[in-house]
């Protein structure tokens, strides 16, 4: 069986299956992945890798000989116009553009070859001080302070201080400068939010 018989096959098998154990239709692998993610039966993972497939899936079943042609003189035209332009826009825009990308921890050498830090989204789950649970996905890279900043202002916890909101991950207290990537998280790890109360 070629690639593309492998895909159809692998990917018909993982809807049904997904069907039968949720025990309802779908109408897409990624919508049964979604689900079957917030009922707790896969891993964030394994979620990406569902989609990932949904994703090769109907990329693949819409090639023909002649979309393949079409693509590559399309894309052949499009970086041909580009070129001189390119060139033109490197030399003076390049090495600013990284270094206001990349953060304050990466050396400068790195940012002068072009490496800039990988940051992705993370799929946390957050619990509140009344155990109600939340999914919210953030930047890797993104501040627990600003994240409890917003979860004061316009999120659950809107009208508390965020003095006195604490976040809790795997039994350590955050520091505002902590980040999902400092601190090892992914997707369906969970954050307690815990509330200082005020003594009389």
């Amino acid at each position: 069986m070629d690639a593309a018989g492998e895909v159809f096959t692998l990917h018909g098998m993982v809807l049904r299956m997904l069907c039968d154990q949720l025990g309802c239709h779908f109408d897409g692998v990624s919508s049964a992945a979604r689900a079957a993610f917030r009922a707790g039966m896969l891993s964030g993972a394994r979620r990406r890798k569902i989609i990932e497939l949904d994703v090769t899936y109907h990329m693949v079943r819409h090639i023909t000989a002649a979309s393949s042609r079409n693509f590559v003189a399309n894309l052949s035209a499009d970086l041909q116009s580009m070129v001189p332009h390119a060139v033109e826009k490197q030399s003076h825009v390049q090495e600013p553009l990284l270094r206001a990308l990349a953060p304050v921890f990466v050396p400068a050498s790195e940012v002068s070859m072009g490496v800039v830090p990988n940051t992705h989204s993370v799929a946390l789950c957050m619990r509140d001080y009344r155990g109600k649970e939340t999914q919210l996905n953030i930047k890797s890279s993104k501040q627990f302070g600003k994240l409890r900043a917003a979860y004061c202002s316009k999120g659950p916890g809107q009208g508390f201080q965020a003095a006195k909101v604490s976040f809790v991950v795997k039994g350590r207290r955050v520091v505002d400068d902590d980040t999902a990537d400092k601190l090892g998280l992914e997707d369906g790890d969970r954050i307690d939010v815990t509330i200082e109360e005020v003594g009389d």
